[in-house]
């Protein structure tokens, strides 16, 4: 780690800047053995290694000290991300993402079959996932960020804290259940009602289906020939037999559907708080060193780019409730 520090102003304004890297190996990794030892798998030591590379950067300063009014504030940015720097030679998987200099935090999945226009192609009336898993993107942030201030007048202060992130995905785990079973508010539709009382095929999945021809692979999911045909799909399927289809992922419990990966990005007020501290020479009457009283609460606010019913708070989401807001009293007495 590397980095510097400087005060300016009489020390009403401040910088910290620092960069680091953070060199890990030998992971403890399980791998598959031949079952005819007795067992399926047994714990190594990988040869596998990674480097995480960061930058962070916090500014304080004192904007207003004047009289019995004094205003702080603190804001602190910071960016990593983990890169491999050695592959395994015997147990690295073979894949297009895991290649030395690349990103460590790849987010997989099995993404929708495509036309060269980017349509959802559909088979039978129901979208059509590809055989390949495929990178759609990193877990990490892009950046994370947060901030602090206190304005106090006298005796009384007014303190607020927020963060947040930007960029990375993750799997919203609890949505994509809620589609499934039906429990999802966007899930009523005109559709969904000719379901429950016709109960036949209505509704046409917006994409393209194909009328003749093949596409072979390779190895990796890559498109090595391609003679298909195009045409819009017109089949129709029952509105509940789409959603599951295309909330599906991996099935139930398993890697998302591209509809059901989220970005993390939030903005979050985390705590306010107004405070009285109880003159000294009060306090003195009965020997304490100091008495406060403050309202607090907590998890005030929550603005989130993608995630409504779920807190993406900590870039992963299996189930998460949303965030508990508190609000409360606090009184310190100090002796």
């Amino acid at each position: 780690e590397i980095g510097t520090a400087a005060n300016f102003l009489k020390n009403r304004a401040s910088v910290d800047v620092a960069y680091y890297q953070v060199r890990s190996f030998d992971f403890i990794e399980r791998t598959d053995i031949s079952p005819a030892s007795g067992y399926y798998t047994n714990l190594i030591n990988s040869g596998r290694e990674s480097t995480k590379k960061g930058v962070e950067i916090t500014l304080n300063g004192t904007p207003v000290q004047q009289g019995d009014w004094q205003w702080d504030i603190s804001v602190n940015w910071s960016k990593y991300a983990a890169f491999i720097t050695k592959l395994d030679p015997m147990f690295t998987e073979d894949k297009p993402w895991i290649k030395v200099n690349e990103r460590e935090d790849a987010f997989i999945l099995y993404d929708f079959q495509r036309d060269p226009q980017g349509n959802i192609i559909h088979k039978d009336g129901e979208p059509l996932y590809s055989a390949y898993p495929s990178k759609y993107g990193n877990s990490s942030p892009d950046w994370i960020w947060g901030a602090n201030t206190t304005l106090k007048y006298k005796n009384l202060s007014f303190s607020m804290s927020m963060d947040g992130r930007v960029g990375g995905l993750a799997q919203t785990t609890t949505e994509m259940y809620m589609w499934r079973s039906g429990s999802h508010p966007n899930s009523v539709t005109p559709e969904r009602y000719l379901d429950a009382t016709l109960g036949t095929a209505n509704y046409i999945g917006e994409g393209v289906k194909v009328v003749s021809g093949v596409a072979t692979y390779d190895t990796y999911g890559n498109i090595t020939s391609d003679t298909r045909v195009y045409a819009p799909n017109d089949v129709a399927v029952t509105y509940q037999s789409y959603v599951n289809n295309a909330h599906a992922g991996t099935a139930w419990g398993g890697s998302p559907s591209p509809l059901d990966t989220y970005s993390t990005t939030f903005f979050k007020i985390r705590e306010i708080a107004l405070t009285y501290e109880l003159p000294m020479s009060i306090c003195k009457k009965f020997n304490s060193k100091g008495v406060s009283a403050s309202a607090v609460g907590q998890n005030m606010f929550l603005w989130a780019k993608q995630f409504k019913y779920s807190d993406p708070d900590g870039g992963y989401e299996n189930f998460s409730d949303p965030s508990i807001r508190y609000v409360g009293f606090n009184l310190k007495i100090n002796f």
